[in-house]
């Protein structure tokens, strides 16, 4: 029963590893969602998940049939079952977004942490750019020398 978006064309072209190790855990989580829920709420909840589901479109959208709406079918429950529905699927929700913003506060942390790099990181000069290829083994002192200029021409 899955309740995740379908990848767009582009994305299932070449996916980046990130995005497949997201996809993995949401569906990881997803699955655990649905076997509590059978063993704590028993089959009943999972098909009527299951039926609302299908009623849905892949993106989550109700569709427009109006032989197979999503109203009409919450209309027919009673109210402990539109309560447990209801919670099921706020649980749902709570531990996907859990999910999906640890993995975006990780993607910006590396993010950060790579312009930090770029931005640290010594340019090389004409001459110490002639050393690299000569293979001179001055080249730390060099870049040293480099960097402490940048900073402010005070070489300490």
């Amino acid at each position: 029963m899955s309740l995740l978006p379908s990848p767009s064309n582009q994305e299932s072209t070449f996916p980046a590893t990130s995005d497949l190790f997201l996809r993995h855990r949401l569906k990881v989580v997803e699955d655990m969602w649905e076997s509590v829920l059978l063993s704590e709420c028993g089959q009943e909840l999972v098909d009527l998940l299951k039926q609302l589901r299908e009623l849905c479109s892949p993106e989550g959208q109700a569709t427009e049939d109006p032989q197979s709406s999503v109203a009409d079918l919450i209309k027919q429950l009673d109210l402990n079952e539109a309560i447990r529905a209801s919670r099921a699927f706020a649980l749902y929700f709570q531990l996907i977004n859990i999910v999906e913003q640890h993995y975006e506060q990780r993607n910006q942390q590396l993010s950060r942490r790579r312009s930090y790099r770029r931005s640290t990181e010594p340019e090389l000069t004409p001459l110490s750019q002639g050393i690299l290829k000569n293979g001179n083994s001055s080249l730390s002192t060099v870049v040293t020398v480099d960097k402490e200029v940048e900073i402010g021409n005070q070489v300490t």
